[in-house]
């Protein structure tokens, strides 16, 4: 996903959301706008200094996030920010801190948005299954009805023979 995506997705998401209090969507943003910052940074060929602020700032951000992963019901919406913000700091780790708890983190995030979707597409198949099995149930070919006459018929006529 490209950058500009990534934070149509996530202002999108901000402004209109139930899931967070406002305190927190400030963070959230203050978080994007830090990891951004460091993005076009390293663009430009800049050295980004590792301080320990921005690692706090960014993994209190995502913790409070992946709570929600976890806790909340997770919508269209929700899961269109998760996979957005999980993939920003991804390769804002992937390329800049390289710390294994960022990765695990985020794997965790946008994995369990990938599960619920495939959960959600899963269950929208098998209601259609089932509705196409109970307009099914009711309705059985003539010529099954012939064939069972006619077993019933062998089966008599078996029986007689012995």
């Amino acid at each position: 996903m490209k950058f500009n995506e990534i934070k149509k997705q996530i202002d999108e998401f901000v402004k209109d959301q139930k899931i967070f209090p406002a305190e927190q969507c400030e963070k959230i943003t203050e978080c994007f706008k830090l990891i951004s910052f460091d993005i076009h940074r390293m663009i430009d060929g800049e050295n980004i200094e590792q301080n320990k602020n921005t690692y706090h700032e960014v993994l209190n951000t995502m913790l409070m996030v992946s709570s929600s992963v976890l806790n909340a019901p997770i919508d269209k919406s929700f899961s269109k920010f998760i996979t957005s913000f999980s993939e920003l700091i991804y390769n804002w780790n992937a390329n800049i801190w390289k710390d294994e708890v960022f990765h695990q983190i985020c794997l965790y995030m946008s994995r369990t948005v990938e599960l619920r979707n495939t959960m959600l597409e899963t269950v929208n198949i098998i209601k259609d299954v089932e509705d196409r099995m109970r307009d099914l149930s009711s309705w059985s070919p003539p010529a099954y009805e012939v064939a069972k006459e006619y077993f019933d018929q062998l089966l008599k006529e078996n029986d007689e023979k012995e």
